[in-house]
């Protein structure tokens, strides 16, 4: 039953589409797999389906071409906004951040712990308890993306279960979520002790309880993870790919994850180039449309001077297609392929 099969699908795609195309991507595919006489009914479809604007858009890409255009547009005329798909293999191939470890976004997520913590600590030691219990919950909230990260849930593996598939079980085996089950004890501990304030004697004991408990866990982490993390790089796993769809999406509030972790790393930098970083890593891992807010949230947390040396480093280039890429994205049929490629006003970057 292909209309029940399309509306319903075209239905759920556009209620939950997750700030990306899916509605449209899928539309897009269907048109690609149909002939013309299949298109007539199927398009019909997803008009009685989706909103008009939606439907326009589709109706707009889903077009043949006539027998004097060219196989495929060139980049000249190709819009420069044309529509990025989630299908990979037939998305234009952009370069520039093929040198950037992603996973620096979770090392230098410990780093925004000890430093954030560091700043709870100083706030005590100046009997600002006030300070230091706002700082606590921002951290204790951000810390829990960050152990999401790790974790997973029913839908996004984290980094965890991509450990024990790619590492037989090692983080099973290592109890790595084991671990956080201690710091959630004493991080309510020290929360009741924050929020009123009186006994500084008792916030003073369960500062250094958790600091110590912290550390440990931070550093127990760091020497399992880190060298696998290496390793699976030159094995050439995809982790980008893992990130961007198994880590990442466990955030549930990008803006105030990436305000928070540069504002603490551009502090306490170490001196190194923690934040910056930190930015490139999530750079290299967001398409062009996540980008567009992430580094509007980044340039509203850091120093101008800083902003500029990420925004001149995180910038993609889409190369010119050869003639067999562009007869490779029309999936050998004349008139139904993907406008797959368009270019972007930038220099290649220097990483």
């Amino acid at each position: 039953d292909m209309e029940f099969f399309l509306k319903y699908a075209m239905k759920i795609l556009e209620t939950h589409h997750e700030n990306k195309p899916r509605a449209r991507v899928f539309a897009h595919a269907m048109w690609a797999a149909s002939t013309d006489d299949e298109w007539i009914d199927r398009k019909k479809w997803i008009q009685e389906t989706v909103e008009t604007k939606l439907y326009k858009e589709i109706d707009g890409l889903c077009q043949r071409e006539t027998e004097e255009e060219e196989l495929a547009p060139s980049i000249e005329t190709a819009p420069i906004a044309a529509p990025v798909l989630e299908d990979k293999s037939i998305e234009p191939k952009r370069t520039g951040d093929e040198k950037v470890q992603v996973f620096a976004i979770m090392r230098n997520s410990h780093e925004v712990i000890r430093g954030a913590f560091r700043d709870v600590g100083d706030a005590i030691a100046n009997a600002d308890f006030q300070e230091a219990d706002d700082i606590w919950k921002a951290l204790s909230v951000w810390e829990q993306m960050h152990m999401a990260m790790e974790e997973g849930n029913s839908i996004y593996k984290g980094f965890f279960r991509v450990l024990d598939e790619q590492r037989n079980n090692l983080a099973t085996e290592k109890g790595l979520r084991n671990n956080h089950k201690k710091l959630v004890i004493l991080e309510k501990s020290l929360s009741e002790l924050l929020e009123s304030g009186e006994d500084q004697e008792a916030i003073a004991y369960a500062l250094t309880a958790y600091e110590l408990e912290n550390e440990a866990h931070l550093t127990f982490e760091e020497e399992i993870m880190m060298p696998e993390v290496m390793s699976l790089v030159n094995e050439g796993v995809l982790l980008k790919k893992i990130m961007m769809e198994d880590l990442l999406p466990l955030i549930d509030d990008m803006e105030f994850f990436l305000k928070f972790a540069m504002k603490i790393l551009q502090k306490h930098h170490g001196d190194k180039d923690r934040a910056r970083v930190f930015a490139q890593a999530m750079w290299a891992a967001s398409t062009d449309e996540e980008w567009a807010d992430r580094k509007i949230w980044i340039k509203e947390s850091v120093a101008p001077e800083l902003y500029k040396e990420i925004d001149t480093l995180c910038q993609w280039v889409y190369p010119k297609p050869t003639q067999q890429e562009r007869k490779k994205s029309s999936h050998g049929k004349k008139g139904r392929k993907f406008p797959s490629f368009y270019k972007r006003k930038v220099q290649a970057p220097e990483i």
